[in-house]
């Protein structure tokens, strides 16, 4: 019997090891990133009644955060974020006037209108960033830290791009344009504590690893306020599957937006390569030979030499500039290598003409998909076996019973015979044996 179960509990070993099935739970809350410029930000969304559903931004603020930030396990500290600037999601909305004070465990602890009860827009969704570093416009601003308890400033006389590196690496994003205060710039509370005189060497990973004249000092009348600007950068590799590969795109006026590929080259793929951290040089791509990109277009007629830290150093158009003679096969990307790539990459070259549509080429990576298939496959064949095995061994129970059975009839007829046979001899005895006697 425990032999007819091994290939049961061996189908049912590969789903548990190979496809867990991690099942939600009343309450649970998740971070929706694929639309955030960094994975510690992203649009909040609780599960309720079975379903997935987004929370509407009326009331929605830091203490709110907080709360999503420490139930994720992300951050003792979050900010809030309104308006559906980290991605709308779809329908249901499941809460509305949100009104945690902060120290909650989980996000359905706090007071709301009750699940389902809500009039909103996804573009009224809410999002929170989840670190204890923050620039006052999401993006760029003023860069604050949390301590004590509260948010307090960074204060510095030679604020530079190492600086500003760190702190955008810190919130998951990509320094492009870092900026210093100007000397005259004051904000409310100069005389609070403060962080003063930061100096990073830009490898660092939070700015608390850098060496500062003070941290929540309230000695800093002297520095400047810190600011910065973190360019976000990413490329996006849906349709080719590789991570080096796939078209670029920046994230500008919470939409992400690709490059024109308007004389786009080696040069300027090798400097996205080397500001996102994914090769040493690169080879540009055109047309939709690394997949279509967004109707939003955010640089054209780009130029770099080569050198540049930061694809927004090279010659181009102005970022933010809605280019409208560009089209979605006319989306810029790249392949990136940590080494001078020894065969060119096979691509479609765009040059903007008008009326001219560029071949179709598709990423032929299916690796997650081949993988999927197979262990699929698997599965069914292991399945077949074990039924064929079943109907086989049932079939043979089958057989056997049906050859006993004539068997025994074939026994218990002879018996029969020799009992009759038996009984006519012994009945032509007796009337021998009477003929005699008379």
């Amino acid at each position: 019997m425990f032999a007819r179960l091994i290939p049961c509990i061996f189908v049912l070993y590969l789903i548990d090891r190979i496809v867990p099935i991690v099942a939600s739970s009343e309450g649970d809350i998740r971070l929706v990133t694929e639309d955030s410029p960094s994975p510690l930000m992203g649009r909040v969304e609780i599960f309720h009644d079975d379903q997935w559903g987004t929370v509407c931004d009326d009331y929605w603020d830091d203490d709110d955060a907080t709360v999503v930030c420490r139930q994720l396990g992300l951050s003792y500290v979050g900010t809030a974020t309104c308006c559906g600037i980290l991605g709308q999601g779809v329908d249901p909305t499941w809460m509305d006037n949100v009104a945690c004070n902060g120290t909650e465990d989980n996000l359905s602890s706090c007071l709301h209108s009750g699940f389902g009860r809500e009039n909103c827009r996804h573009s009224d969704d809410a999002g929170v960033i989840c670190s204890d570093i923050r620039l006052t416009d999401h993006f760029e601003g003023r860069v604050q830290v949390y301590s004590d308890d509260d948010w307090i400033p960074v204060l510095d006389n030679t604020w530079d791009a190492k600086d500003a590196t760190v702190v955008c690496r810190q919130l998951g994003l990509h320094s492009l344009a870092p900026v210093a205060s100007s000397s005259n710039t004051s904000i409310d509370g100069m005389d609070s504590p403060s962080v003063c005189g930061v100096h990073c060497d830009g490898t660092e990973r939070s700015l608390d690893q850098c060496t500062s004249s003070g941290w929540g000092s309230s000695d800093c009348d002297q520095y400047k306020v810190a600011s910065t600007r973190c360019g976000i950068l990413r490329l996006n590799s849906e349709s080719t599957g590789r991570t080096n590969e796939g078209y670029v795109q920046i994230f500008h006026s919470n939409i992400w937006g690709s490059i024109c590929d308007d004389f786009w080259d080696d040069n300027d793929a090798t400097v996205v390569c080397r500001e996102l951290g994914i090769g040493e040089f690169g080879t540009a791509t055109h047309g939709s030979f690394s997949g279509k990109g967004s109707y939003t277009f955010w640089l054209d007629n780009v130029r770099c030499q080569g050198n540049e830290s930061s694809i927004f150093d090279c010659q181009h158009e102005g970022l933010g500039v809605h280019h409208t003679d560009c089209v979605r096969t006319e989306t810029a990307g790249v392949v990136c290598f940590n080494a001078t790539p020894s065969e060119p990459v096979h691509q479609v070259h765009h040059t903007p003409t008008p009326g001219y549509q560029p071949s179709h080429h598709v990423g032929t990576s299916l690796t997650g998909f081949a993988i999927v298939l197979s262990i699929g496959l698997l599965i069914t064949v292991i399945y077949l076996v074990y039924i064929v095995r079943q109907q086989r061994q049932a079939l043979n129970r089958l057989t056997c019973q049906q050859t006993q059975r004539m068997s025994r009839n074939c026994y218990v007829s002879h018996e029969k015979q020799e009992d009759d046979l038996s009984e006519d001899m012994h009945q032509n005895y007796k009337t021998e044996t009477l003929q005699e006697d008379l």
